[in-house]
């Protein structure tokens, strides 16, 4: 009898043993202001791409705490890697992939637009392309620092003949900017746009003209970023996560 309740107890421990080694401490996931993807609301987290992003995690099995930071610090801090953290919404590009591990993407952009100044506009009009605005150097681009446009646009604003006037502010802000003349156009997120245009009526009648070109690069993908520290195990439950989702809401 004694025999047996040995042999039932060490059959238990050796079953406990897979539910302890697979369970994973609760993921670091840190998240940039950029609304309507993600932000804080009077103490509320809040973005469609925040609750893709809780939902991706759930759907992995596994648990995440969210908080904010600011962009350079966030790429500071998976550069560093110090610790295990993930963030998300971000474009993939050379130097990302030096430092971070990538899931498979989260999201399908529609393209960047082209916001300009109603006092700039007679000097854009003329320019048929973006290739050939670009090649303006009488004309101010104002961009977000410390972020990526994605690989086509970021390298094209680097050839830019003008000057470039870098801010680390978020794109409504940088919308001002242009809107106020400080900066001749910008470009922009199709759902910041629209978030923008939602949530500040007054933008409509501040001097932004949307302004199309050809040659605008497409919508690029949104991925989450992790850490090098961060498991295998983790980016490919993720990952299995995702395989399971659209990559677009295609109401959008």
């Amino acid at each position: 009898m004694m025999k047996r309740i040995c042999r039932v107890i060490t059959l238990a421990a050796f079953a406990a043993i897979p539910a302890v080694a697979s369970a994973q401490p609760p993921l670091v996931m840190v998240f940039r202001e950029k609304p309507p993807y993600s932000y804080v609301e009077q103490g509320r987290q809040k973005g469609f791409l925040l609750e893709r992003t809780r939902h991706i995690v759930e759907k992995a099995g596994l648990t995440a705490t969210f908080e904010v930071l600011p962009t350079k610090r966030i790429f500071a801090e998976l550069e560093a890697n110090q610790r295990p953290i993930c963030t998300f919404g971000w474009y993939k590009n050379r130097d990302r992939e030096r430092y971070a591990k990538f899931t498979q993407p989260i999201h399908l952009d529609r393209p960047h637009i082209l916001l300009a100044s109603s006092r700039s506009l007679p000097a854009i009009k003329p320019h048929k392309s973006l290739k050939s605005l670009l090649s303006d150097p009488s004309l101010t681009l104002a961009v977000v620092d410390g972020t990526s446009y994605g690989p086509e646009l970021d390298a094209m604003i680097g050839r830019f003949a003008g000057r470039v006037e870098k801010g680390l502010v978020s794109p409504q802000l940088v919308a001002r900017k242009v809107a106020g003349n400080r900066a001749d156009f910008m470009f922009m997120d199709q759902d910041d746009y629209e978030y923008l245009l939602a949530t500040n009526s007054e933008f409509a009648n501040e001097g932004l003209v949307r302004v199309e070109f050809p040659d605008l690069p497409p919508g690029l993908r949104r991925y989450i970023l992790c850490s090098k520290s961060v498991d295998n195990d983790v980016i490919a439950r993720l990952n299995g996560a995702i395989a399971r989702l659209p990559l677009v809401d295609k109401t959008r």
